[in-house]
């Protein structure tokens, strides 16, 4: 399983203390999984078990199935001895076997252990990486594009093939339910629910390409859908001294799920001689306890400082608009909720703030009190709601700010992805004032 925020690096720094704000947006996803359920039992079925015998009956596949994937990894020259699968919270997840010590590795692999989707002059195109991972899925059956050079046509490296079966293991595969969130399957009447444009729209066009390139090589949709997503979700692109840009997955580190608080750093040392090699790793930011689940920030880290020495460059928040296309969850930390309170009042959001007037907040709660929603619409309902409370909460703050003396130059500084602690502390107070009236108004409602 993979848990709430993508593809693409961890970064992780130090970040201002601040009062908690999750209360002011739950309940809403807050944790997400990106790694896998098993193929050979139901998800369902799992879930049905163990609640009988109230004990985590994934407990013993998910050993065996780590067992067999560590012992891939080792024999490729990875690392992931500090680390195990686990279900904490009910989700599946890595967690510490041991304690870890900050600045220490916690899990790496080398470039021979990573597994490449296409070369740099292929990357702009999202459907070659989408093939290559269904083909991957499917044992090496099925189309995969192909690529010329002065000998003729030849497949891209990507791995060992049938070696790689102890990984795919990991990964959800078409039609589980992990995608049941992901805007890529929603349906249109469930993507109209979001009340985001930017995110519909993008939507559809993915749908479009997948439609138009299935049809070309003869792969059903969903299929390709699925590798679209999957790929999104679990591939890094990394800048190679030698092969310029690389899109590749990197075994055991795309399991890591996802916490915007994380400061556990991802990192990529390159050497050319006497070889040229990668080393991948993801390395302690604090200590870790025994038990612990390991997570990372699956965006930009949204807690450095205002201003932050001009070393951002690489290093740009994520909105949830990005986390739900990406992943199919919303991440409700203060941090992210800053950010898309800062992007909402920006004029490119002016379509999205129009589409957010089509209900209230409290009209969303009072759907998302009811039964009967898919989980697809469940999740658009949860997003959109948490959109407006972060756009009222950013107004409120502005409000305060201007009341304060600060003038319109500083204001525009709402369009940067980064704030201060003294944001954080103005922005939980607005969802202090906000617990307080929603706990008068149930009060009134009781009686």
């Amino acid at each position: 399983g993979a848990a709430a925020s993508g593809s693409g690096f961890a970064r992780g720094s130090g970040r201002p203390i601040y009062l908690g704000l999750a209360a002011l947006f739950a309940p809403v996803v807050a944790q997400r999984r990106r790694g896998a359920a098993p193929r050979s039992r139901s998800a369902a079925a799992l879930r049905r078990a163990a609640a009988a015998a109230d004990v985590p009956a994934e407990t013993e596949e998910d050993a065996a199935l780590w067992t067999r994937f560590s012992s891939w990894l080792t024999a490729r020259g990875g690392d992931v001895s500090a680390v195990a699968l686990s279900r904490p919270n009910g989700l599946r997840g890595v967690v510490a076997v041991r304690d870890i010590e900050e600045g220490e590795s916690i899990m790496q692999l080398p470039l021979e252990a990573t597994v490449r989707l296409c070369d740099s002059e292929e990357v702009r195109d999202p459907a070659i990486s989408a093939l290559e991972m269904v083909h991957l899925y499917r044992g090496g059956q099925g189309p995969r594009r192909e690529q010329q050079d002065e000998d003729g046509p030849k497949v891209a490296a990507s791995g060992r093939d049938g070696d790689l079966q102890p990984y795919l293991d990991l990964i959800p595969g078409p039609g589980s339910p992990d995608f049941a969130t992901v805007p890529d399957f929603m349906t249109d009447e469930e993507l109209e629910m979001l009340q985001c444009p930017p995110a519909s729209e993008k939507t559809r066009r993915r749908q479009e390409l997948c439609t138009k390139r299935a049809a070309e090589k003869n792969v059903p949709v969903e299929d390709l859908q699925w590798g679209l997503c999957t790929v999104t979700m679990r591939c890094f692109t990394v800048l190679s001294p030698m092969e310029n840009l690389l899109r590749i997955l990197l075994p055991g580190i795309d399991l890591l799920n996802h916490d915007s608080d994380s400061s556990h750093q991802f990192k990529v040392t390159w050497t050319l001689n006497p070889e040229y090699d990668g080393l991948f790793k993801v390395v302690a930011g604090r200590k870790i306890e025994k038990g612990e689940e390991v997570r990372i920030c699956y965006g930009g880290n949204p807690y450095r400082a205002e201003g932050c020495g001009g070393e951002c460059s690489g290093d740009v928040a994520w909105t949830n608009e990005q986390y739900l296309m990406r992943y199919g969850f919303f991440d409700t930390s203060v941090g992210t909720t800053i950010v898309d309170g800062r992007w909402l009042v920006t004029e490119a959001a002016a379509p999205v703030r129009e589409a957010l007037e089509r209900t209230t907040a409290e009209e969303d709660g009072a759907l998302l009190a009811g039964e009967g929603l898919s989980a697809a619409a469940r999740m658009a309902v949860s997003f959109r709601r948490h959109l407006k409370r972060a756009l009222v909460a950013q107004r409120q703050v502005q409000a305060a700010r201007i009341a304060a003396g600060q003038d319109a130059e500083e204001e525009k500084k709402a369009e940067e992805p980064h704030f201060s602690p003294e944001m954080v502390e103005q922005l939980s107070q607005v969802a202090a004032a906000a617990r307080e009236r929603q706990n008068v108004g149930a009060e009134a409602g009781s009686q």
